[in-house]
């Protein structure tokens, strides 16, 4: 009799648990502007930004009133461009190329899974929201261009290389170039934060930041790095609750 009632009372509360926790879906799609934060010698630089693609959906699990964890999946592209003498390229390596400045500018598509906790100040849901969590994620393609003057003189010279992906260090020549190993790793994790609106009749706003915690590049150095960054602005649809 006591294992029975146990049994009931634990159902009761798991009854009553998945009653309180309601479930929306959250389509959403909105540009990346992306930088790439290069370290180089130790010394930091900031790319300028990018513009590019995010788009997917989010699952909202509300819990009580004004509190949601959102999990969600994403198609993000993220990169930077930059013009200067001294570059950190995932092909190049670390290069202070001579004849000039080098415009050099890169792209990296990556599937993204954000965990965001969004707090409403709204008790239904609805109106200004702040969220916060972290992502996760894993490129899929990506490539690299830079253009420099010829060190003979005359015509600018352009390169474009698509990205191996993968995590062996990569193996350099004498004059800096690339003969082996990956370009940039598969994998990358970072920090989120964001404000938005929800209107009531399901359309979403958002602005956030994500900060890239890895070195992106395959060589395992600190000293010589690159790490994402990216403004997005995303517009969504709630679907239900």
């Amino acid at each position: 009799m006591k294992s029975l009632l146990l049994t009931a009372a634990v159902s009761a509360l798991a009854l009553g648990a998945t009653a309180q926790t309601k479930i929306s879906i959250i389509p959403e799609a909105g540009v990346n502007l992306s930088n790439l934060r290069r370290t180089v010698n130790n010394e930091e630089f900031k790319s300028a930004t990018n513009a590019g693609v995010r788009a997917g959906v989010n699952v909202a699990l509300g819990l009580g009133n004004n509190l949601s964890i959102q999990p969600g999946i994403f198609f993000s592209q993220k990169g930077g461009h930059n013009s200067s003498d001294k570059i950190v390229s995932p092909t190049l390596g670390v290069a202070s190329l001579p004849g000039g400045t080098t415009d050099f500018e890169t792209r990296i598509n990556y599937v993204e899974v954000p965990i965001n906790a969004v707090y409403y100040f709204m008790d239904d849901q609805s109106g200004f929201f702040i969220n916060a969590g972290a992502y996760f994620a894993a490129a899929v393609g990506g490539h690299e261009k830079f253009s420099r003057p010829s060190v003979a003189g005359g015509n600018t010279v352009t390169i474009e290389h698509d990205y191996t992906i993968g995590g062996t260090d990569p193996q350099f020549d004498a004059l800096g170039n690339k003969i082996s190993g990956d370009d940039i790793r598969r994998w990358d994790i970072g920090a989120q934060a964001g404000v938005g609106y929800q209107m009531r009749n399901g359309l979403m706003l958002r602005a956030q930041y994500l900060l890239g915690a890895m070195n992106i590049t395959a060589h395992n150095s600190s000293a010589n790095a690159l790490r994402n960054g990216a403004i997005n602005i995303g517009l969504g649809y709630k679907f239900g609750w």
